[in-house]
């Protein structure tokens, strides 16, 4: 569980995405009771989190002005960017 404050949140069918001010990304099946997958790429608070219309992508923003495209089968973004 995030050990700060959830700074934003996406969620698509059974999944749930939050992005924490500790900078870390957790990914939560919503019929279990921990989280299924943590992203830790960011370095400072994670502002914003979006899944992509089928929920198979979503993209990270954070205070640490990167940009991240993430799969939901792999551990490492897809595409990185400094905005």
């Amino acid at each position: 569980m995030s050990k700060g404050w959830v700074c934003a949140l996406s969620f698509y069918e059974n999944n749930l995405l939050v992005g924490s001010r500790d900078s870390k990304i957790y990914l939560y099946d919503i019929r279990q009771k921990k989280y299924t997958k943590k992203y830790e790429q960011h370095r400072q608070e994670v502002c914003g989190i979006k899944f992509n219309n089928n929920g198979e992508y979503f993209a990270s923003g954070g205070n640490d002005n990167k940009f991240f495209i993430y799969s939901l089968k792999m551990d490492m973004p897809l595409f990185k960017k400094v905005h």
